[in-house]
């Protein structure tokens, strides 16, 4: 049991440091967005003031870099949030609490089990007490019979 918990400790630290990495990835992913906007923004100013599209290279390709990073941390994060829910389901899967409700479900169902089979076992032993009762009334009756014909 010390294992267990040391590594359900574990399992709760990795899931803290995700938790983390996804904030800050989340906030990265934000200041970003923010960049592209402002980019695309002094694009559109740029391009107002430019009837022959200088300086408008530029800011299409800062648009492209931002808007190609901004598409990895999406990816990453998604990454970091699939990490989160598998993690998640270990540290329910190694849960002792959970562990030991479903055994304390099991073991009630088997004894529920051997209830139903014990009363089933107590139900044929009375017929069989009595189907032996019937047969040790018939063999006295025939041992009677028999001591009646020997003795005459």
């Amino acid at each position: 049991m010390p294992e267990d918990s040391d590594t359900l400790k574990e399992k709760r630290e990795e899931l803290k440091n995700c938790q983390k990495q996804n904030v800050i990835a989340q906030k990265y992913i934000l200041g970003l967005k923010q960049k592209i906007v402002a980019t695309e923004a002094d694009n559109n100013i740029t391009s107002q003031k430019s009837h022959f599209g200088t300086g408008l290279g530029i800011h299409n390709n800062n648009i492209k870099k931002l808007t190609k990073e901004v598409l990895k941390l999406e990816a990453h994060k998604k990454k970091l949030i699939e990490s989160l829910y598998s993690q998640w389901k270990d540290l329910t899967r190694l849960n002792p609490e959970t562990e030991f409700n479903s055994k304390v479900e099991k073991a009630a169902a088997k004894l529920g089990e051997f209830k139903k089979e014990n009363m089933e076992m107590q139900a044929e032993l009375k017929e069989i007490e009595e189907q032996h009762k019937i047969v040790l009334k018939e063999y006295a009756k025939v041992s009677k019979k028999k001591n009646a014909l020997v003795n005459k």
